[in-house]
């Protein structure tokens, strides 16, 4: 299920989280979210990120309907002469990358082609977390070296590609109507799983004002019963006199207090109703993930992916390639150690490092002295982090490798600009 967190605004002031909304498409043709019973879009600025809006637009859900859990592709435009969006080549200081959309079964085809065919000076290769500099967000990608010509790439490729599809062509045919079948009962039961998180959603919000408001009632009366108080410890030190005055103060007292038993029982239950909320939510979330877990999670790797670009903002001073942030998802089970070398790095913490020799003109490039655990299996120990500094802007870029043995890692080495 795509979903999608975001502040909440109003009146130009933050008022709260909307955490894990599912995605909805509003009338505007931009991705919208539930709040509150409505639907406000989500909009993104550099200083707030993502956020919506109480004072903008709404609409009712029943106008949006839920974003699609991954879009179909269109691989198949490209042999009528039209124009496709299913794959691009993108060209940045790393490197020329050749993203596509497709199945696990087609990047493995196309990665392996690539790497073993020797066209192109081949560098890396996976499931990609980032949108390309054109907007859209694909499936996988393949990075070659600078060197190469980018006009080459989707030459020699594609071939590969229509390939692949006329072996499947034949098998695809014969099982469609079996997936279609299976596709709609899918799309049936994540409609009534993602209405019924909405719906819990909805009512852990109700419930959060209740107890919010709650809370406040509370509190007025003990100021009150503070205020009753110090009026009973004047009447007993002479400053006022009455038997009868007192005889009502202490009725008084005794109703709040009762009040304050009420409301502490029903807080009690809306605590308890809250948990049961929460947990149910949760166990929706797990349902609908193994519905839509066929060659991993792909939207746990989103919500690692928005967790630690999260943190990764809090870094001011680092700057972080988007190859690193890739192998920090593909690659870590554990980003304890990892997180707090890139944070004594940002901070000007002494960490031990050592310079990288025979780079000619180009600016110093350090190597953290530290190997870095990851906590997958095969691979504890093998990252490593360089760094290089850049003392009159006041930024420090970062690079993020799994060491397989001392060739490659050269090669990376020689790789970073």
């Amino acid at each position: 299920m795509s979903t999608v967190s975001a502040d909440v605004y109003q009146n130009n002031s933050l008022i709260g989280l909307a955490s894990n909304r599912p995605r909805r498409n509003t009338p505007l043709g931009i991705t919208g979210i539930v709040y509150h019973g409505l639907v406000y879009p989500v909009i993104y600025d550099n200083d707030r990120g993502l956020y919506i809006d109480l004072d903008s637009e709404s609409y009712d859900p029943n106008e949006c309907t839920f974003w699609p859990a991954r879009k179909e592709s269109n691989w198949y435009q490209k042999s009528n002469g039209e124009d496709s969006t299913a794959h691009y080549v993108e060209t940045n200081q790393f490197g020329h990358y050749f993203v596509f959309d497709g199945t696990h079964e087609l990047f493995q085809s196309i990665d392996g082609f690539s790497q073993t065919e020797n066209l192109l000076p081949y560098i890396s290769s996976g499931e990609s977390f980032r949108p390309a500099n054109n907007g859209i967000q694909y499936d996988w990608y393949i990075r070659f070296d600078l060197t190469c010509d980018p006009k080459k790439i989707p030459v020699l490729l594609l071939p590969a590609i229509d390939n692949f599809f006329e072996r499947t062509k034949s098998s695809f045919e014969e099982d469609s109507s079996l997936a279609d079948i299976d596709l709609s009962r899918l799309e049936s039961k994540q409609e009534e799983i993602q209405a019924k998180i909405e719906t819990l959603i909805e009512e852990l919000d109700r419930k959060d004002q209740q107890i919010d408001d709650e809370r406040k009632e509370q509190s007025q009366l003990n100021i009150e019963i503070q205020k009753l108080k110090l009026a009973l410890n004047n009447y007993e030190h002479g400053e006022e006199r009455g038997s009868d005055k007192i005889r009502e103060y202490e009725i008084f007292l005794d109703e709040i207090a009762k009040e304050n038993q009420i409301l502490k029982a029903n807080k009690d239950k809306v605590d308890c109703l809250n948990n049961s909320l929460v947990a149910k939510n949760a166990e929706l979330e797990k349902e609908l993930a193994k519905k839509h877990s066929i060659n991993g999670s792909k939207a746990l790797k989103k919500k690692v992916y928005d967790l630690n670009a999260a943190y990764l903002r809090l870094l001011d001073r680092l700057y972080i390639d988007p190859d690193s942030i890739d192998t920090m998802l593909s690659k870590f089970c554990d980003y304890s150690h990892l997180l707090q070398i890139l944070h004594d790095i940002n901070d000007g913490n002494n960490v031990q490092a050592h310079s990288i020799h025979g780079r000619g003109n180009r600016e110093p490039l350090y190597e953290v002295t530290a190997h870095i655990r990851t906590g997958t299996e095969g691979i504890m120990n093998m990252g490593r982090i360089y760094y290089k500094i850049n003392p009159s802007e006041d930024r420090i870029e970062v690079f993020i490798h799994i060491k397989k043995n001392n060739t490659e890692q050269q090669r990376f080495i020689k790789s970073i600009p």
